[in-house]
């Protein structure tokens, strides 16, 4: 009997192809943009909820303002302006400032999925392996094989990704995650791991699992579908709820 160190991990991916983000931006909120990240807007708000600094608060949200095109007719720009008149921040002027970050928060964290969720595509299939990706409004679901290799990768919104080996026996899944972190660089996404489970199963760990009851076998539709996605658009090509985006 083999012995298996098959494991899942969470991952934070980073790309750093900007070229590509910025695009991404342009096309997500209507017109060229400087790049700005979710996590940006995240210390935007960490600050506008801890400081009664109404002349820092300006400077920041100025930056953040003019960097995302379609938010200049937005509320938050509306908010920004009353901001350029107040000497002090109302609660309510407060409030409207985070609801528009926030909302320009979770749109640039969409945008950095989708752009995660590409990087890691092409650099998947320009290593060989055979994918398929599907995709609802916040989750991507990328599943990749080579071989007797099986990789489920679930992206969420900001570039988060859960990783998941199966097929693999002795030290031979970290000799591929090693292969696809190199990939994943070359084509301009960067990966850390947080957290990794050797969870010892040919058959995949918690991901795997859940994914392939959820899509009775299916698994980039079983990743939509433990998210809450089960009402996803099917394809023609695709028997499964899932908008199946690319088959390699």
């Amino acid at each position: 009997m083999s012995e298996y160190s098959t494991s899942s991990a969470a991952i934070e991916a980073v790309p750093t192809n900007q070229e590509m983000l910025a695009n991404l931006i342009a096309a997500e909120f209507g017109a060229p943009a400087a790049l700005v990240c979710s996590r940006e807007l995240g210390l935007a708000r960490q600050m506008l909820a801890n400081t009664d600094d109404v002349l820092d608060l300006r400077r920041l949200l100025g930056s953040v303002t003019m960097t995302l095109p379609t938010i200049r007719a937005s509320s938050l720009e509306a908010a920004r302006s009353s901001l350029a008149l107040a000497g002090t921040l109302p609660i309510q002027l407060r409030r409207e400032l985070d609801a528009g970050l926030a909302n320009a928060q979770r749109h640039l964290a969409q945008v950095e999925r989708k752009g995660t969720t590409k990087l890691a595509v092409r650099a998947l299939e320009g290593s060989g392996y055979t994918v398929r990706l599907a995709e609802t409004g916040s989750t991507s679901a990328i599943e990749a094989r080579r071989g007797h290799s099986v990789l489920l990768i679930a992206v969420a919104g900001g570039g988060a990704m859960q990783m998941d080996w199966a097929g693999h026996s002795g030290s031979d899944c970290e000799v591929a995650m090693e292969g696809v972190r190199e990939a994943f660089a070359a084509e301009g996404l960067q990966i850390t791991v947080r957290r990794r489970d050797h969870h010892g199963s040919a058959g995949g760990g918690s991901l795997i699992t859940r994914a392939a009851r959820a899509g009775n076998g299916d698994l980039v539709t079983g990743v939509l579908a433990a998210e809450g996605a089960a009402n996803s658009t099917t394809t023609t090509q695709a028997p499964s709820r899932a908008r199946l985006v690319q088959e390699a």
